[in-house]
């Protein structure tokens, strides 16, 4: 969201280096927080009572994701960042890789300045109900859109192997329950980058934090709302065989809603495991990576402090 202000420089110690850089700090649940996310992980593994056949495929995968999948993320957000997006910020965007950065909808460009917010902020992980949407559907959605969209293309390009649709609804099933892995190039590089708070403005005094950027980006809106759209498409297209037997599946908008309901389903079979695999990422790593990517853009941009003003002129 863009906002009128104004900046000015963060104080400097005698050695010139910048000292009003402060830091992220993620705020521990209490009790009662605890209660609800513990609440949260039973809900959302109810869906899971749907696909007992998969049950142990589960457990293995619920296991392995919360293992290993947190450990993925706190060690390879800052380095994907490093090679992809601190060159094109030091240099407005006239240099460094740009395929990462165009995807995730950073358009960066000498009609804006870059600068580095020397004011700390923090993640409290009491507000449930904002982690949730902030975080824990970041990675539902993400492992929902990702997921459908290998499933899609390896049900077409290997459909010799996959003809029945139980086997074609197995095999995505089971690429969504081991698809948190995959999102390490993506999830925690959208959390890293809004929360080092990273801001620019233009001439028009209108402030922006690029993380908000993020939001409007195509692989945000491709992995986000939009990947619950392709899961029902991957349903509805499992054809007459499939829906054949299925209640309320003569209409178009049944078949719709039918869809619906197994998207549910399946996201309730997996947000479990990442709710805890946010939480540990959040807990354990989180902070250690939003500070590393501060200090080390801190070398690259001015870090300023922002005055908010609706008085500025237009």
């Amino acid at each position: 969201m863009e906002r009128k202000g104004n900046v000015k420089d963060a104080p400097r110690n005698n050695s010139g280096n910048t000292s009003g850089l402060a830091e992220l700090h993620v705020e521990k649940p209490h009790s009662l927080a605890w209660i609800v996310y513990f609440a949260l992980v039973v809900v959302l593994n109810l869906g899971i009572y749907y696909l007992q056949n998969l049950l142990a495929i589960f457990i293995l995968a619920a296991i392995v994701d919360i293992a290993i999948v947190p450990i993925i993320w706190g060690k390879c957000a800052n380095g994907i960042l490093r090679r992809n997006i601190y060159r094109r910020l030091e240099t407005q965007g006239k240099t460094g890789p740009r395929l990462l950065a165009g995807l995730l909808g950073l358009n960066l460009g000498s009609a804006r300045s870059y600068f580095l917010e020397g004011r700390g902020k923090s993640v409290d992980l009491n507000s449930v109900s904002l982690v949730f949407r902030q975080r824990i559907f970041d990675v539902i959605s993400s492992c929902i859109g990702l997921g459908f969209l290998i499933a899609l293309t390896l049900r077409y390009a290997l459909s010799s192997l996959f003809v029945t649709t139980s086997s074609i609804i197995g095999m995505a099933i089971i690429i969504l329950f081991f698809m948190p892995p995959c999102v390490f190039w993506f999830v925690p590089l959208i959390w890293t980058l809004k929360d080092a708070d990273v801001r620019a403005l233009d001439a028009q005094y209108n402030i922006s934090n690029l993380g908000d950027e993020i939001k409007t980006g195509f692989l945000r809106k491709l992995l986000g709302v939009t990947a619950i759209i392709t899961g029902v498409g991957f349903f509805t297209d499992l054809g007459p065989g499939f829906w054949a037997d299925k209640p309320f599946s003569n209409t178009v908008l049944g078949m719709y809603v039918m869809s619906m309901m197994f998207v549910v389903i399946l996201i309730c079979s997996i947000g479990g495991a990442a709710t805890l695999i946010t939480l540990t990422y959040l807990l354990k790593y989180h902070a250690r990576n939003v500070n590393r990517c501060r200090s080390d853009l801190a070398e690259r941009l001015p870090v300023k402090y922002t005055q908010i003003s609706e008085n500025l002129p237009p």
